[in-house]
């Protein structure tokens, strides 16, 4: 599948981070490892497409010091330009359920 970011640049995926969950899995940025892609299962719907725009957007330093908030959308290569997930902050440390 062919991502591209907000500017219509081409987002090549690494190695698969994460074991495919509900919504997606998590893969590392080839271009840039202070990054990692959430990339869904399906496209987002309209309502989460909107609500991944607005974080984007609404994101700030002290908020992403201390989130992994999505920092920009991943958008199909095609035509479509469906929203198929985000670019995040690549952080260290445990999953959540392990805290």
């Amino acid at each position: 599948m062919l991502l591209v970011n907000e500017r219509g640049q081409v987002v090549r995926l690494g190695r698969q981070l994460t074991t495919p969950g509900g919504e997606g899995a998590i893969y590392e940025v080839l271009s840039d490892s202070s990054l990692v892609a959430k990339v869904y299962h399906s496209p987002a719907d309209a309502q989460k497409a909107a609500k991944l725009e607005h974080q984007c957007r609404a994101g700030n330093l002290a908020l992403t010091n201390i989130a992994a908030w999505p920092k920009g959308l991943l958008l199909a290569g095609n035509s479509s330009r469906t929203v198929r997930g985000f670019l995040m902050p690549r952080v260290k440390g445990k999953e959540i359920h392990q805290l």
